[in-house]
């Protein structure tokens, strides 16, 4: 464990600085040596499992943190760092200035780690809320990387905090080390919002698709294709749709996802007669799942004019057959009226 957060602590103190890169080595390897030494000792004592079934006679067991008494999570080891103590109250308060984590890089490695062990041992118990502190720790402490922030929007996501993680997202995409997932995610987060985007927001969107549309690798340019259509579907903005859709198709793509486009581009061009057409190849494709089939079908029904609605997936067939009956039945009835008033004129003379 302590190798992995040693690994995650080096790539953090490389990309902070140069000056902090000769530290970054050096953390790795005494951090490596430590967890040999940790090893070494742990293995001459019982496991935990061992103690747990012999009831930790005379020692203090690890209580279980989630499941049941088979699911225990230890608790970190001893901090590395002696010289910059987490406040775990407060985790932010205890990072070291820039100027502090110059002067003693080896020391702020170890600092990053500690936090990066409390952050994950938090999430281990489920406790993702603490999690968050941290977290947001480690991005004081690395601000110019996209690491911890990337953590954060995961986080924030889970615990069901859109808006921070959207934030999280945003912030993570502006630092090195940002990742196609990244601006995914936070393409994601920002269309799932309720009610319409703001002004700003669409242009976040448009933004990254001109950020991931100007890369030369071929998956990203499909990403970039990809949010455009999803854009487009969110805002009903048909020169988005058509534009992703042509290049699409170009591509060769067959998908359900490609079919779900076909069907927002014909629900945005009100051709609801093509849109019903995809519904229905939707539906025997499999391909879309029932939740999706069934917010299609309330989506082209809830856009189409009442008499559409009324009259079903027939509805011009049917409209205009039921309109030449009403003007048969008006012509008989006019017809009619005029026989009886002519023999009534007839009549009278």
């Amino acid at each position: 464990m302590r190798t992995m957060l040693a690994l995650t602590a080096s790539v953090i103190l490389m990309q902070t600085g140069p000056a902090l890169a000769d530290a970054s080595a050096k953390t790795t390897a005494q951090s490596n040596a430590a967890v040999l030494g940790a090893d070494a000792a742990a293995s001459s004592q019982p496991s935990t499992t061992d103690r747990a079934a012999n009831g930790a006679s005379g020692e203090s067991a690890s209580k279980p943190l989630i499941g049941d008494d088979s699911d225990l999570i230890p608790p970190p080891p001893a901090a590395l760092s002696q010289k910059w103590p987490i406040d775990h109250d407060n985790p932010e308060r205890s990072v070291p200035t820039a100027a502090q984590r110059d002067k003693n890089p080896l020391e702020y490695g170890y600092h990053l780690m500690d936090l990066i062990e409390q952050a994950e041992y938090a999430i281990k118990k489920g406790d993702k809320q603490t999690a968050t502190k941290y977290y947001r720790a480690v991005a004081k402490a690395a601000p110019e990387m996209s690491v911890a922030f990337t953590k954060l929007c995961d986080l924030y996501e889970a615990i069901g905090d859109r808006e921070q993680a959207a934030g999280a997202c945003a912030a993570a995409l502006s630092r090195r080390g940002a990742s196609l997932a990244d601006y995914q995610r936070f393409v994601r987060l920002t269309l799932a919002k309720e009610g319409p985007l703001t002004p700003q927001e669409t242009k976040d969107v448009r933004d990254v698709i001109q950020h991931l549309s100007a890369d030369p690798n071929a998956a990203t340019k499909r990403a970039a294709t990809q949010t455009q259509c999803q854009l487009g579907t969110r805002t009903d903005d048909r020169k988005l749709l058509e534009e992703c859709v042509a290049t699409l198709r170009k591509s060769g793509s067959n998908s359900s996802e490609m079919l779900m486009y076909e069907w927002a581009l014909a629900m945005v061009k009100k051709d609801f007669r093509e849109a019903e057409g995809l519904l229905e190849k939707a539906k025997t494709g499999g391909a879309i799942g029932p939740e999706g089939i069934n917010r299609m079908m309330q989506a082209t029904a809830a856009a189409q004019p009442a008499w559409r609605r009324w009259l079903g997936g027939q509805s011009a067939y049917i409209l205009v057959a039921a309109l030449t009956a009403v003007a048969l039945g008006i012509g008989v009835t006019w017809a009619a009226q005029r026989r009886v008033r002519l023999r009534n004129e007839h009549a009278s003379t």
